[in-house]
């Protein structure tokens, strides 16, 4: 007997806001085909929810622009396959950096944060027979050395995720079938230290 069974729901979401933006992760509650997932965010005084589908289905982390700065956002991510939507992961509060506030990045989450010391600054993209090769300086670590990079694509600048890639080395190279001809294509690298 084979029984269809919608998606468990999404856990252990964190968050790392700024001044205009959020950037979620989350694990994913079931590992299966075409599964995909959408955001669902509010500023906690407003009722209406907003949704932010995902559109690459390889990917447990969004981010959500347009927010308004020193401002509380409610998050929560759902989970949808092709019988229908999942269930909810729990809610997180999240608040987004005031305008004139230089303290550090301000977040609630029950499973932790991103830990930010220092830019890694990409240095260029080169065409290899695997894929497009992504190559990087070295951050700024305070200290810390850098255990490993998290590389991003996006389409559309910070709207779109396409692709989240982890290396320990300084690039990485991002298969072609992430990457299609004739778009743009954005790319940012975080790095996470060493303790």
């Amino acid at each position: 007997m084979i029984e269809n069974t919608a998606p468990r729901a999404p856990y252990n979401l964190t968050a790392r806001a700024t001044k205009n933006s959020i950037a979620v992760k989350w694990i994913p509650g079931f590992i299966k085909p075409r599964l995909e997932y959408s955001v669902w965010y509010r500023a906690v005084d407003l009722p209406e929810w907003r949704t932010l589908k995902i559109r690459s289905r390889d990917t447990s982390e969004a981010i959500i622009t347009n927010l308004s700065p020193g401002r509380e956002y409610e998050l929560m991510v759902l989970s949808q396959d092709q019988h229908g939507d999942g269930m909810f992961s729990k809610s997180i509060k999240v608040v987004t950096k005031s305008t004139n506030s230089m303290d550090a990045e301000q977040f609630r989450s029950p499973a932790g944060s991103f830990v930010q010391i220092g830019k890694a600054t990409i240095v260029q993209v080169n065409i290899e027979p695997e894929g497009y090769m992504v190559l990087w300086d070295p951050p700024e670590v305070n200290g810390h050395m850098v255990k490993e990079y998290t590389l991003k694509s996006f389409e559309d600048y910070e709207d779109n995720l396409v692709g989240s890639f982890t290396t320990v080395n300084q690039f990485y190279t991002i298969p072609f079938s992430y990457l299609h001809e004739g778009r743009t294509y954005f790319f940012q690298v975080h790095s996470f230290p060493k303790f």
